[in-house]
């Protein structure tokens, strides 16, 4: 099999199940329930039938379809197909009669009855309780297409949602336990953010006041607009911003400012980065701290994101066989996990 190079981004799964208000553990539900569930849902399944959004006018989120499951061992290995307009040139589209895990891809015009759009893949670890975007040569991560889906599906499909007729038509009236079980007052939630290892973070955090200099590597958009001063300009890209309504030519960059910004500065600028890894290893913010100048401290060293090489094979040129890249992800699975120990 090919060897392809691989980025794997792991995130927690802070919520996932159906909650009471205010409760920070669910009263049923979880992970592996809600994967084995899904998988069960779609067996056989139409991919037209996996849609659970239809955008109303202006909408800006398009419909998520679940492209394939794999388990392999405990893990699971899915895939999301992510619709794009029909307009757009250079992408796959996918059969709506295709049946999940068995994709008609086509690869040059849009046939009648396509769904247009693109594949992205993902491994859920549900003994660690974490979800790692697998990505791929100009693969994007899906994450947020794919957060939304996996709520959708525990509002909509999951086996504990409860049904009954209201005004002469069958409805959702709620959530229950199980079948015949109460109904109970709780809310269908899926919540994920970026494994962030603590330790490195809580030392940037706690020596704040030390940061002398802040250091940010990248890609930086030039632009047209003059309305701001340069100074707002850096501190922008240093924080991972950019102007709104601006035309840009991303260039690659390394911008060092002495600056020390304020704890709340600081916290939003990690959460800025942690929730929006970059795309390349070389994309990342760092400090430079008080007394240690020839030191670094990089904010992307503290996420649990690396790239790795794995034998898989691809179905087509924009799609990847599952079954393939879940025995790829199994076979290094112990090198994988290596990202979410603060050592690492």
């Amino acid at each position: 099999m090919p060897i392809e190079e691989v980025k794997i981004t792991f995130h927690r799964v802070r919520q996932c199940g159906y909650y009471g208000w205010g409760a920070d553990a669910p009263a049923f539900g979880g992970l592996e329930e809600t994967l084995t569930e899904m998988s069960e849902w779609s067996q056989g399944a139409a991919l037209s039938l996996t849609k659970l959004l239809d955008p109303a006018g202006d909408d800006p989120e398009l419909p998520v379809y679940l492209f394939g499951m794999h388990r392999e061992g405990h893990d699971w290995t899915f895939a999301t197909w992510n619709e794009v307009p029909a307009h757009e040139g250079g992408v796959a589209s996918v059969s709506r009669r295709s049946v999940v895990g068995q994709a008609e891809v086509h690869m040059n015009a849009i046939h009648a009855d396509d769904i247009p759009g693109y594949a992205t893949y993902f491994w859920a670890v549900p003994q660690h309780n974490v979800i790692a975007s697998v990505r791929f040569t100009h693969n994007v991560s899906g994450q947020e297409g794919m957060r939304s889906y996996v709520e959708r599906f525990l509002t909509l499909e999951s086996g504990h949602v409860v049904e009954g007729e209201v005004d002469g038509e069958m409805k959702i009236v709620g959530y229950s336990e199980g079948e015949g079980e109460p109904l109970v007052k709780v809310y269908p939630k899926f919540r994920t953010s970026a494994f962030v290892k603590a330790g490195h973070i809580e030392h940037i955090l706690r020596n704040h006041a030390r940061i002398r200099k802040v250091i940010r590597r990248g890609h930086l958009s030039v632009t047209n607009r003059a309305d701001r001063g340069t100074l707002q300009h850096i501190v922008q890209f240093l924080r991972g911003r950019a102007a709104p309504n601006q035309v840009f030519l991303n260039k690659a960059a390394y911008v060092q400012l002495e600056y020390t910004p304020t704890l709340d500065e600081l916290r939003e600028m990690i959460a800025g980065e942690s929730e929006d890894p970059g795309t390349t290893a070389w994309d990342d913010m760092g400090f430079v701290f008080q007394g240690e100048p020839n030191k670094k401290y990089w904010v992307g060293k503290s996420l649990a994101s690396e790239n790795f090489e794995l034998d898989i094979e691809r179905d087509t040129e924009a799609t990847v066989n599952l079954e393939s890249l879940s025995r790829a992800l199994h076979a290094r699975r112990a090198a994988i996990l290596r990202l979410l120990r603060n050592d690492a």
